[in-house]
């Protein structure tokens, strides 16, 4: 039960950052533009993070059982009211501020004679983005998704009390036995994950810091 339940944590946790890691990044070049689509997506994901993680995943209950009941084919592939498809939902929502306000500010740190030059090369808006300003701001947006990705690590303990499973199955039923050598095989791997989280988005911080210092061409 303990690898089925780590492989359950790891997949949640990897998933939901994903997505939000795709989702904050196209955010954080619409907010850096000051579009209105840009501000309504920082607004969204505001209001988002100010809800608790857990009454989040309990607002998300009724909601993904009334889509399942009224689309079939999301039940025939796994979605219901409870279970990893709520957890996703609330685990992406809360990751998408912390990587779109890093990565805008990134975008809009931008040395203007890099994108002087890049224009002058003939370069289309796209091609700036893509070639220039996003490379740039990688170790901005890179800090935030360091933020974001340990965060998620520890906030899908939760997610098992509405039958996502992973290591807060472990958690929280040591704590309703009071058999705190369960509580301890849930918490450990947590805390290493996170370690390792950590440590290993530091060092493609660093590293992406150090190309983003080199001379542009």
């Amino acid at each position: 039960r303990f690898w089925a339940e780590l492989a359950r944590h790891i997949s949640l946790a990897a998933s939901s950052f994903s997505v939000a890691l795709i989702a904050g990044t196209l955010g954080a070049v619409a907010l850096s533009r000051s579009s209105l689509l840009g501000r309504a997506l920082s607004g969204a994901a505001a209001a988002i993070q100010n809800v608790p993680s857990l009454a989040l995943f309990g607002l998300l209950l009724p909601l993904m059982a009334a889509l399942a009941d009224a689309f079939p084919w999301l039940r025939s592939i796994g979605v219901s009211g409870i279970g990893a498809a709520p957890a996703f939902l609330a685990l992406s929502a809360y990751a998408i501020l912390p990587i779109m306000l890093s990565g805008s500010a990134g975008l809009r740190m931008v040395d203007s004679g890099a994108k002087d030059a890049a224009r002058g090369m003939g370069m289309g808006r796209l091609q700036l983005l893509l070639r220039v300003e996003l490379p740039l701001a990688l170790p901005s947006l890179a800090a935030g998704a360091r933020t974001v990705l340990v965060q998620t690590i520890g906030t899908a303990t939760i997610a098992a009390l509405i039958g996502a499973g992973g290591m807060g199955y472990f958690v929280f039923q040591g704590i309703g036995q009071a058999a705190m050598d369960m509580v301890v095989i849930g918490v450990i791997p947590i805390a290493l994950l996170s370690f390792a989280a950590d440590k290993g988005m530091s060092m493609l911080e660093r590293a992406l810091s150090r190309k983003a210092d080199k001379p542009w061409p």
